[in-house]
């Protein structure tokens, strides 16, 4: 915008100072046309006051001089210059000779009714109007003013102006900056924080109103990342305890087999078998559990005896834990609607815990009550 205000307003200043000085002449020049047209009645002739009038006005607004002359043509093609009018007596006569006031005639004559012609001081213009069947021309002139001066005082105020604007602009410049890249840095470093693993970092909104959408987006992700880390922790808690169960049976069957008389029998290796085939079981559903633990799968509901399904569970662990057996509370069995793989792993869980933290007696409780519909098991030891 300065570069533009410079280059209008002081390299073409002069040219556009003329063209609005010959817009004006040209106005000016329209404006006694129409008056003399309009039979107010040309200079000399009577009663011409309300022509007078349209002049003075033209010559006020414009700062003009206006000449109004007859042309009268002799029979050899010789035009002749009466003045009628003159708003400076005897400007034209003083400023330009007869010659070049017929010159300037008989250019207007060619170029259709109008001519114009400069110098660097002044404009000259020449119109021809028929006005009551006689020819008439109309001398206009206008001083060029010198705009040195002009140019001069614009270049000092455009000067301050630019050195005001820039000294403005920067500090505006600064300022913006600062609110907008203060959030972005921040965010970037929290950012970076983010992708070392620490999903708990919070992202500061703050500035625009895109920098602190943003902010809250990176905090519902960081958010969201955390509740992802924290089920993958889960999870492989979860299918690292599962599996080791089985596999723990597996282990203690195998070497009590190995390493105890009598213990090499088929009993034995059915339940390292069945143990075999629930891990590979385990194993095949590692993705349902965790669809389990986001809520996508429901359970695979069947009717199944509980009481016996706890009993065979119970008794395998007893028997590898060289423990007297498990204490069962209740004497009605009971059959219940439930996902009896799933019930099973939690009560093996438990029973596994519960053995192992049971002190030195290895004494385990298994409690069963029922109650409105409900069934609850409860594992007790003494550790």
């Amino acid at each position: 915008m300065l570069t533009l205000l410079w280059i209008l307003q002081i390299v073409f200043l002069d040219d556009f100072y003329k063209i609005i000085k010959q817009n004006e002449i040209s106005k000016a020049a329209a404006a006694i046309e129409t008056a003399m047209q309009k039979r107010l009645v040309v200079p000399g002739e009577t009663d011409d006051t309300n022509l007078i009038k349209v002049l003075e006005l033209q010559v006020t607004s414009y700062n003009l001089t206006v000449q109004i002359s007859k042309v009268r043509v002799s029979a050899g093609g010789y035009a002749r210059i009466e003045t009628l009018y003159n708003s400076v007596p005897n400007f034209f006569n003083n400023v330009m000779d007869r010659i070049y006031m017929i010159t300037l005639y008989n250019s207007a004559a060619r170029e259709g009714g109008t001519y114009m012609s400069s110098t660097e001081e002044r404009i000259y213009y020449a119109k021809t109007v028929t006005a009551r069947g006689e020819n008439y021309v109309i001398y206009l002139t206008s001083v060029v003013a010198p705009v040195d001066a002009t140019i001069n005082t614009l270049k000092f105020q455009l000067f301050g102006a630019t050195v005001v604007m820039i000294a403005v602009s920067l500090a505006l410049a600064l300022i913006i900056s600062s609110k907008i890249s203060k959030p972005i840095v921040s965010i970037n470093n929290s950012a970076k924080i983010l992708a070392e693993g620490k999903y708990g970092v919070l992202f500061e909104a703050g500035g625009y109103k895109e920098i602190a959408e943003l902010a809250d987006t990176l905090n519902f992700a960081s958010k969201e990342l955390n509740k992802v880390e924290a089920l993958r922790r889960e999870f492989i808690a979860n299918v690292s305890h599962d599996l080791r169960t089985p596999l723990t049976l597996i282990s203690g069957y195998a070497e009590a087999m190995r390493d105890l008389p009598g213990e090499n029998n088929s009993e034995n290796a059915q339940v390292i078998i069945d143990e075999s085939h629930r891990l590979t079981s385990l194993v095949t559903d590692v993705l349902d559990l965790s669809k389990l633990q986001s809520g996508n799968v429901a359970p695979n509901r069947v009717i199944y005896n509980l009481t016996e399904s706890l009993e065979e569970t119970s008794g395998r662990i007893a028997e590898l834990a060289r423990i007297d057996g498990i204490e069962f509370n209740y004497k009605e069995k009971v059959s219940v609607a439930a996902d009896e793989g799933q019930i099973s792993q939690a009560f093996y869980n438990l029973v596994i815990n519960a053995v192992n933290f049971s002190g030195t007696d290895k004494k385990v409780i298994v409690n069963k009550t029922d109650s409105d519909g409900w069934v609850k098991i409860e594992v007790i030891d003494r550790g």
